[in-house]
């Protein structure tokens, strides 16, 4: 029997005097990467020094799911997790289950399908391409983020409703700085506004974002330390569509989801070959940003803005990202710099991203050979456009790994199978910061089917 959990939400649900509104130009119109987060806040302490917005996809650390991402990695991808740590099929399965997803007939079906059993491999196919798949809504109870009759899954109308069925006590804006080995039980050092206050606790379940937990993790040590983040590299290319008129798919995918935000991506496409390591690399397609197009638009005459919006209407975007096995790792140093615990940094070691001439190329011969359901055809140099647009060619759009679970290990600074830290008990990590490798697939429903296999087992 599980009672009084309690849920502390890290990050800002607003525009105030800890947030500091920031137009960002690849974030999805409505909740998007407009605040800065948790450790990031601009006027909290400790500070990120980091030219990413780390653990941002949306206001007060809440993500609705635009293009659902709902896929299965395969097992053979997940490298180096320990056999007893890797999710199981029941786990995924629970979690599709809390789900309603709208999908399509399509090879994502036999990829990854969503009956929450193992992904069946055709032996002739190396390449898949299909819709993506949307999470949305099951209940209109709790249905606070559009105003539809289905709209896409918002996490934040889910916890609003759970704690006023008394299932979570949910406490918004308590900034976590520390977790410490109590008596019997994990206290936790805690801020909120002007007040600090500590709480015990019989577990701890640290989602915070990766580099945020990692952070939490060696304030909680006490010590300098240099840790390392696997990033799954990340490219982009944009092509132009050979297109004008609407596509009668896309009409009815928009028609079953009401109110849905037309930026999310379109398509998902999946390969492996030599030049991703034969692992499975993951490519998210779809039309560029109104955000995005507006700024642009307002760049040129007014005169000429209609033909502008006609061109960049069909200009299309792929962000692929490859298994963290073919990237580099990054330092992350969480540091002291003054006398207490609210003075310490956490810095990243950011490179720019190496490209893979050969994976890219692959990647936009692999695009054209599905021609005839994309209608797409490469923009030279799209990978500098879309840099410039996003302003950051450092790459990882999936990191994790900086305390990874191991069967076998001697640092305090890694996790248990079970995905208890090994440095301070009761204390679990559940997000991607236990990953022992990021995998290229997109790794929404692995993250929520692996912090249910922790939390299931460990209770």
């Amino acid at each position: 029997m599980v009672d009084n959990i309690h849920v502390y939400d890290i990050g800002l649900t607003h525009r105030g005097e800890f947030c500091v509104a920031k137009e960002v130009l690849n974030a999805s119109s409505g909740d998007g990467s407009f605040f800065e987060y948790g450790i990031n806040d601009l006027n909290l302490r400790p500070r990120l020094k980091s030219k990413r917005l780390c653990s941002s996809h949306a206001a007060g650390g809440f993500s609705r799911v635009y293009s659902g991402s709902i896929l299965r990695p395969q097992n053979e991808d997940l490298i180096d997790w320990p056999e007893d740590s890797i999710p199981e099929d029941n786990d995924f399965k629970a979690i599709i289950s809390s789900l309603d997803i709208c999908q399509f007939k399509d090879d994502l079906a036999t990829l990854a399908p969503l009956d929450g059993t193992s992904p069946r491999i055709s032996p002739e196919l190396s390449c898949y391409l299909g819709r993506s798949r949307i999470a949305l809504s099951q209940d209109k109870e709790i249905d606070g983020c559009v105003n539809s009759s289905k709209s896409t899954f918002c996490s934040s109308a889910a916890f609003d409703a759970w704690s006023s069925l008394g299932v979570i006590r949910y406490f918004s804006g308590v900034y976590v700085e520390s977790v410490k080995q109590g008596r019997n039980k994990v206290d936790v050092y805690c801020r909120r506004g002007s007040k600090s206050f500590i709480e015990a606790f019989d577990k701890i379940y640290l989602a915070a974002g990766c580099v945020n937990t990692t952070s939490i993790i060696g304030h909680s040590m006490g010590e300098s330390k240099e840790l390392y983040i696997k990033s799954a590299p990340i490219h982009l290319g944009a092509y132009i569509r050979w297109k004008f008129r609407r596509d009668k798919s896309e009409a009815r995918c928009n028609s079953i989801v009401e109110g849905t935000i037309p930026d999310r991506c379109q398509y998902f496409h999946e390969f492996k070959s030599a030049n991703t390591g034969y692992r499975w690399s993951h490519t998210q397609l779809g039309p560029m940003n109104t955000d995005v197009r507006e700024k642009v638009s307002g760049l040129v005459p007014l005169c000429l803005t209609r033909y502008m919006n006609m061109l960049l209407k069909n200009v299309w975007f792929s962000i692929s990202t490859l298994n963290s096995t073919t990237g580099e790792d990054i330092p992350i140093v969480v540091d002291s710099v003054g006398p207490t615990i609210m003075d310490r940094l956490t810095k990243i070691n950011e490179r720019p991203l190496r490209r893979r001439l050969r994976y890219s190329l692959e990647l936009k011969l692999r695009i054209l050979s599905k021609f005839k359901t994309l209608k797409l055809l490469p923009i030279p140099f799209g990978s500098i456009i879309g840099d410039v647009l996003r302003k950051n060619r450092l790459g990882g759009w999936h990191i994790g790994g900086s305390l990874p679970m191991s069967a076998r290990s001697e640092s305090p600074y890694t996790c248990k199978p079970t995905g208890e830290l090994r440095g301070i008990k009761g204390v679990y990590v559940v997000d991607s910061a236990g990953f022992p490798s990021v995998p290229g697939s997109s790794i929404a429903l692995l993250s929520m089917a692996n912090a249910y296999h922790i939390a299931r087992n460990s209770l």
